[in-house]
């Protein structure tokens, strides 16, 4: 499949858009443990600033470096938006 110069413009035009769409939010990461009764947020003094995606990218960070400190086991991570950047 050929594509013609119009094509990627439009294909760059729209990640252009999608990225620049995408709203910085804070967030923060909630944290269930196999050893741990209860929940818990990770790092909760430091709110990150970001995209969703890179919320992703810093929810899976913080739990490894919970999993490498403590030695436990993660068993899930739900990052939470604390609301749009002004």
């Amino acid at each position: 499949m050929k594509i013609f110069p119009e094509e990627r413009s439009v294909s760059l035009l729209r990640a252009v858009l999608a990225t620049y769409l995408m709203k910085l939010r804070q967030w923060k990461f909630y944290a269930e443990a196999s050893d741990e009764e209860e929940g818990f947020y990770l790092d909760e003094e430091n709110i990150f600033t970001g995209t969703s995606r890179e919320a992703d990218l810093e929810a899976g960070r913080r739990a490894d470096l919970w999993e490498e400190r403590t030695g436990g086991l993660i068993l899930k991570v739900t990052y939470e938006s604390q609301g749009i950047v002004p």
